[in-house]
């Protein structure tokens, strides 16, 4: 594959000030163990949660100059053309802030396709591991089982009595000889299966991590849209209660937005710093700052730091770690084979050779294997798949992966500004939307039981004194008028019935 270049988003982020609690910029090279390097990352994420405060204070200001103004009668209904200039606003926003959430599905989509190019990476990285333990698990079994049963074989037909006595010694001494090897063979198998006894996130937890986070964040997505349905409904109402259920649930848009530029905003830098040279980066992260790669569960060392360095760095193919490792391993089968030989030679000619004969042949198949097996070994092991998938997950994470950071950054910064404008024109409307009376006519309202009220007191007292007494406050016009229009319809109603019975 080519070498490895760093994109233009990465350089971008990498050059971003990373300054440490005194104000004074650090090297913003990726190491996650260096202190002042996170507390770098911690400052730059702290800006947006001022910002957010700042906001808040601004809009709690707001909302109480406008309840004192309210409260002081100063507040006048808005006329139909100021409202519909604050429909129109905020429709122009509420489509911008849709447009904002529809980046922040397309960079979480990105994202998504990045991390599983990563397991997938992952996961053909263990299956090499685990082809490469197949093979010394396939000659350990050969050292525990068929190996060690022959040799046992061998050595009770050579107890057997026979009148040469140095040859007898001569074949203990050999078969102690070939006893030892086989069991040196053993410890070196043994050996470089436990090198490879070690998986790259063995659990999944990429895996299931990524699906959390990603229908976590296309599931808060579509609820900002509907918080967008919510600002639309109002608009075309102009109701007071909905414009109050939109601010309520557009300021925990507000918050949870701002809080979501923070996370992307450190994810995207220290991603940067990451893929400015991912290499060295894996290097500084799995080789100077751990001595060894070990197990959660017994602590031992599995992965040396030479042999991670040549698989993460791949600078010479032919220089394995492993091929000294492997030629002793040979070597050892070449001096036990030559041991098997002489005892061959010497048992053949004192005891049966029906009975030696496929028992020898056994053991050179065996070992025959071994050598085919330690060959496999020795090419499979090679720095070729595990670097060509390591580059392959880091174009995928510095070129897809932080795009889709960026664009989840710019969603959330997008909608973070737009819902903050929003919510301060929101309680703009809905302060200046009136409360409907009861019954509103001219200058004057009055209540429907007070007029009936009056006219019951009238019509208790005597004609004389409805008349005559001018201090009697007489009805208004408008219930004078509501009662001659029933006495005419009753007087025309009663004629035209009596018309019709003559």
């Amino acid at each position: 594959m080519e070498p490895y270049r760093p994109t233009k988003l990465s350089i971008f982020y990498h050059r971003l000030p990373h300054l440490n609690t005194s104000l004074h910029r650090i090297n913003s090279t990726f190491d996650s163990s260096n202190h002042h390097y996170l507390t770098s990352l911690n400052i730059i994420g702290s800006l947006p949660p001022l910002i957010l405060i700042f906001l808040l204070l601004l809009l709690l200001i707001y909302l109480l100059t406008r309840c004192c103004d309210r409260r002081k009668g100063r507040v006048s209904p808005r006329s139909s053309s100021s409202a519909c200039c604050v429909k129109f606003i905020l429709g122009t926003f509420g489509v911008i802030c849709c447009c904002t959430i529809g980046l922040g599905l397309y960079g979480n989509d990105d994202l998504h396709n990045s991390v599983t190019t990563i397991t997938k990476s992952i996961s053909n990285i263990n299956k090499f591991l685990q082809n490469i333990q197949a093979e010394t698990r396939v000659a350990e079994l050969m050292l525990h089982g068929e190996i060690p049963t022959n040799v046992r074989a061998l050595a009770m037909e050579f107890e057997k009595e026979i009148l040469n006595r140095t040859v007898t010694t001569e074949m203990q001494v050999n078969l102690h000889y070939l006893r030892s090897n086989i069991s040196l063979i053993e410890s070196r198998v043994n050996d470089l299966s436990s090198l490879f006894n070690v998986r790259i996130d063995n659990n999944n937890y990429t895996k299931v991590i990524e699906m959390i986070r990603w229908n976590s964040t296309l599931v808060l997505l579509i609820l900002f849209i509907i918080f967008n349905i919510v600002l639309f409904y109002a608009i075309c109402k102009y109701s007071r209660c909905s414009f109050i259920t939109f601010s309520v649930l557009g300021l925990f848009a507000v918050i949870t937005n701002w809080t979501l530029v923070s996370i992307y905003l450190v994810s995207a830098v220290a991603t940067g710093d990451f893929c400015i040279a991912p290499l060295r980066s894996l290097t500084t992260e799995f080789i100077t700052n751990r001595q060894t790669v070990s197990t959660s569960a017994n602590n031992q060392p599995i992965f040396p730091k030479e042999l991670m360095n040549y698989y993460i760095n791949c600078i010479d193919g032919n220089n394995n770690p492993l091929s000294e490792q492997i030629t002793n391993i040979n070597i050892f089968i070449d001096s036990t084979r030559s041991i098997t030989r002489q005892l061959k030679k010497d048992g053949m000619e004192k005891y049966d050779p029906i009975v030696l004969n496929p028992l020898f042949l056994s053991l050179f198949d065996s070992y025959s294997t071994l050598d085919n097996i330690t060959n496999k070994i020795m090419v499979s092991s090679t720095c070729t798949l595990p670097y060509n998938e390591i580059l392959i997950a880091s174009e995928s994470l510095c070129g897809v992966g932080l795009m889709g950071i960026t664009f989840l950054l710019l969603s959330a910064l997008g909608a973070a500004v737009v819902f903050t404008i929003l919510v301060g024109l929101d309680s703009h409307a809905w302060i200046y939307i009136q409360k409907r009376k009861s019954v509103t006519i001219g200058d004057e309202s009055i209540s429907f039981l007070q007029g009936n009220q009056q006219h019951q007191q009238h019509r208790r007292g005597t004609g004389s004194s409805y008349y005559s007494n001018k201090s009697t406050p007489l009805l208004r016009g408008r219930e004078c008028n509501g009662q001659d229009q029933i006495l005419s319809s009753f007087t025309s109603h009663y004629n035209g019935n009596k018309f019709h019975t003559l």
